[in-house]
Formats: C-alpha cells, sequence, structure tokens
C-alpha cells in the first residue's frame, strides 16, 4: 500500500521524522542552549546593585580581613580610569566577564566533562536536556540578577580546584581553594566540600582503609586543613575589626561615594552606607548570634523551597543514579548530599536567601562532574527516563514563572509574557530530543511484543 505524503499516515511517516531531526541536530541545540542563556540573562538582569559594589571597595588597607583580596589586587585597575571608566564601570565589566565564564563553565560541565570517562565521543541525550533545564532554571537568571557579586570567581576558583584534584595536583587545588577563601567565606561551602569528596571518590577505588584520613597522600591533607585554617584566622582577626574608627570611617566615606554613583536617593545614602558598613566590619559571632533563629525560619520559607527544591532533588537524583557500581555507594551517597547541600548552612549567620538557595545547585553541577570520572557504568534506563521527564517539565515550569532574583521580594506568579514565547524553541528542541531517544525504544518495544505474540500464536 502507498501512502501519500499529503495524507494523515504520511504526515507520520514522512514529515514528522523530517522535522524531528531537524529539532535534534546540533545546530538546533545550540540555537536553543544560546536562545535560553540570552533570555535568562535578560530575564533577570538589574543592573549592578550596591553590595555588589562595596565588596569591591574592601582592601587590606587596614588589616587582614575577610573579602580583601580582590579589592587589593583590583584596585589599580579600578582607580585608573582608563578607558574613561570609571569604579563602577569597571567593577561592571568585570563582573560580566565573571558571568560569561561561569554561563561557560555550566555548560562545558554539563555537555563536556562526561567525555572523561566512559569513551564518550559526543554528549549525551540526557546532557543536553539537563543543560536546557539548567539555562532556563533560576541558575542563570540568578547568575545575571547577581552581576558583580564575588560568588562568580569563588565558583570558578572552585572548579578549578576540583579539577586539578581529579588529576591528584593537590597542593594546586589548595592554591586555589586558599585564593577563593581570601575573596569570600562562601568559598568553605561552595567547591571546597566537592574538591574534599573528590579525594574520598580516589581513596574508596583503593579499599577500606584508604578512607581513613591519615591514609590520605600528605598533599591531600594539606588540600583539605589548609583552607580551614585560614578562614580560621580570618574568624580570629574579623573579631578585632569592630573596634577600628578609623576602618569605619574609611568603609562609610567609600560606601557613600558608592551609592551616589549609583544614584540612590539622597535620603537613603547615608542609612544605605551605615549599613553596608555593618555588614563588612560585623563578626561571625555577631552574625551567628543575630542570624540563627531567622535563618532556621529561612530554611523552612515556603516560596524558596517550592522554586529551589525541585531542581536540587532531580539534579541530586540524576547525579546518584550516575554512581551504580561504585565501591561504598552508600557511603559516598551520603557524603555527597551533605557536600552539595552544605551551602544551605550559610541560612544560619546569612540573609540573601535567593543566592544561597543557588549554592547548592552548582555543588551538585561538581559533584556530578566527579561522579562522572569515577562512573563504573551508565544509569539504567528508569534513572534516566525520570532525569529526562524532570528536566523537561522543570523547562516548562521555569519558563512559565515570574523571575526569581535577589534584590526583589519572591512573589510565585506566573509569568505569561514575552520571555516565555523567546522559550518556545527551547521547549521544542527539549521535548524533540526526548521523544527522538524514546520513540524508537516504543518501537522495538512493539515489535518485541509483536512477535512473542505471534510465536504463543
Amino acid at each position: 500500500m502507498i501512502v501519500s505524503k499529503n495524507s494523515r499516515s504520511g504526515l507520520i511517516k514522512y514529515w514528522l521524522p523530517e522535522v524531528g531531526h531537524a529539532l535534534t541536530s546540533r545546530v538546533a541545540f545550540t540555537l536553543a542552549v544560546l536562545m535560553a542563556v540570552v533570555v535568562s540573562s535578560v530575564k533577570g538582569w538589574s543592573g549592578l546593585h550596591s553590595w555588589a559594589m562595596s565588596n569591591w571597595e574592601i582592601s587590606y588597607d587596614f588589616g587582614f580581613f575577610k573579602r580583601g583580596l580582590l579589592g587589593t589586587l583590583t584596585r589599580p585597575l579600578l582607580d585608573s580610569g582608563w578607558l574613561g571608566w570609571n569604579r563602577t564601570d569597571w567593577v561592571l565589566v568585570v563582573g560580566s566577564v565573571l558571568l560569561v565564564l561561569f554561563g561557560m563553565l555550566v555548560v562545558w560541565l554539563t555537555l563536556q566533562a562526561g567525555r572523561q570517562s566512559g569513551g564518550k565521543t559526543r554528549p549525551s541525550r540526557t546532557d543536553q536536556l539537563i543543560l536546557l533545564a539548567l539555562l532556563v532554571s533560576p541558575l542563570m537568571v540568578m547568575a545575571s540578577n547577581l552581576v558583580g557579586y564575588l560568588d562568580y570567581a569563588v565558583y570558578l576558583l572552585g572548579a578549578g580546584a576540583i579539577g586539578c584534584a581529579l588529576q591528584r595536583k593537590y597542593l594546586i587545588a589548595t592554591g586555589l581553594l586558599l585564593v577563593a577563601i581570601l575573596i569570600h567565606e562562601a568559598a568553605l561551602f561552595v567547591g571546597y566540600p566537592i574538591a574534599v569528596l573528590t579525594i574520598i571518590f580516589q581513596q574508596a577505588r583503593l579499599g577500606r582503609h584508604s578512607l581513613l584520613f591519615w591514609k590520605w597522600p600528605g598533599a591531600a591533607q594539606v588540600m583539605t586543613l589548609a583552607p580551614l585554617l585560614v578562614l580560621g584566622w580570618i574568624f580570629y582577626t574579623q573579631s578585632h575589626f569592630e573596634q577600628s574608627d578609623a576602618l569605619r570611617t574609611y568603609l562609610l566615606q567609600r560606601c557613600e561615594q558608592d551609592l551616589r554613583l549609583l544614584d540612590f536617593r539622597p535620603s537613603k545614602i547615608y542609612p544605605g552606607a551605615e549599613h553596608m558598613v555593618e555588614l563588612i566590619m560585623h563578626s561571625f559571632d555577631g552574625f551567628w548570634q543575630e542570624e540563627l533563629s531567622k535563618g532556621l525560619q529561612r530554611l523552612k520559607d515556603t516560596e524558596s523551597l517550592v522554586v529551589f527544591g525541585p531542581l536540587l532533588a532531580w539534579l541530586l537524583l540524576a547525579t546518584l543514579a550516575a554512581m551504580v557500581g561504585l565501591p561504598f555507594r552508600l557511603l559516598l551517597s551520603v557524603l555527597l548530599v551533605l557536600a552539595s547541600l552544605a551551602p544551605l548552612l550559610m541560612h544560619l549567620i546569612a540573609f540573601d536567601t535567593n543566592r544561597i538557595w543557588l549554592m547548592p545547585v552548582v555543588n551538585l553541577l561538581f559533584a556530578r562532574w566527579v561522579v562522572q570520572n569515577y562512573q563504573q557504568r551508565p544509569a539504567g534506563l528508569l534513572a534516566e527516563l525520570l532525569t529526562d521527564l524532570g528536566a523537561i517539565v522543570l523547562i516548562v515550569a521555569y519558563s512559565v514563572l515570574t523571575p526569581i532574583v535577589m534584590v526583589d521580594e519572591l512573589i510565585l506568579t506566573l509569568y505569561f509574557y514575552d520571555y516565555v514565547i523567546w522559550y518556545a524553541l527551547t521547549m521544542l528542541v527539549a521535548v524533540s530530543i526526548f521523544i527522538g531517544k524514546y520513540y524508537p525504544l516504543v518501537q522495538a518495544g512493539k515489535l518485541v511484543l509483536a512477535a512473542r505474540t505471534a510465536q504463543f500464536d
């Protein structure tokens, strides 16, 4: 029987496969990735925030204290007036460069990191769906919203440290982690736990006794302890800076200047500057005592759990599914969960709620990278199916939600505006990848079922 291309059967037989092939091609996937990055960046962009700017003003002029390294290193550039740009312009430029590098890191971690194991020649379709879901999720929206913050320097240095640890170059990893700690103490929760987890994965392959800390290579022990010692010294010195009137006066003047450059209302400049100085100079003990009770409430924040909870659960399950066949799988799984979710402890001493909820996502990307390097065999078909279905659901859900940002209040509403339309290509390519992966399996299953039925008949 000859089927016409214009008939309904012909549409299914001839045209749909061609359209599906076009939508799953590398060109279509690349366009979908670029479109998702651009739309998510526009969706979250709010310019340079004053608190982000204040972090670049901190230096070691008054001594050794938290977050002083980056300001010390970049001050010559910020004050140079090169190209006619002022300090705010340079922070925005450097922050944007770090944002672009972070976006490139997300793409590489999702698509390329897995090639180091298993002999893969190209990213799997599951990798592609995970990337599209991440780019539509609050990961890129918040990244754009937080331009100028020190987080992305910490993420990039953490990725470098983990890469060095995977290659057993522990002393280089130690240097990168120390730089990250001196830039922002959040490095203790993002990057560092996964770097230590990498050593544990390596030791697990050598046997039970190799998991003991004193059985680790000496350089690995240094990598584990050095950041803790440096951070402890920062804690100690920070407690003495609250008494420095000269430092307080200097920072107050610099913060007032920054707020004027950022066009703050005159009535808000001095109170805003005082608030920023208090955050910079306040000791960790003070933050702990003041924020502990509030932090427990932040962990139970309903809106944040609804937005970030599904993303974290999905990415965590996808990572754990790849651990099939690893030695000490249960122990390594527990440690992976604890290391990945470690940034949530920051709720106890800090109030950047949405920003903190995003950090475990970055840790899980790092953890997935480590697991893929030691993966023994592919995850099962059911695990891949659940991961892929989860990616489709998240792409659709995050496409219609209001932008998730740190600066503004988080209010969950549907967002049926132009952004949804611009996400259409990403959603269409994701669905096509899913169908292209599982439709042949369904057809093969039908053939097997028909053959068995015919055998019994």
